[in-house]
């Protein structure tokens, strides 16, 4: 039975050598920490404008300010 393959980004490997129990536990267990309010504030917003940006526009000029 071969061994199961495992793919890591080269970016990582920095975190690898600072602690290897975090990286273990981020890219290989999976574990997440949860996330700020400023990730959550820019979830939101790109969400919003991508949103805004995909509605038809049916020959209206986007007003700004209102």
């Amino acid at each position: 039975m071969a061994a199961p393959s495992l793919t890591v980004r080269a970016s990582s490997w920095g975190g690898l050598f600072d602690c290897a129990y975090k990286w273990e536990g981020e890219h290989l267990l999976g574990m997440r920490k949860p996330s700020g309010m400023r990730a959550h504030l820019g979830t939101s917003i790109h969400a919003s404008t991508a949103a805004f940006d995909k509605r038809p526009a049916a020959g209206r000029i986007a007003a700004l300010g209102r």
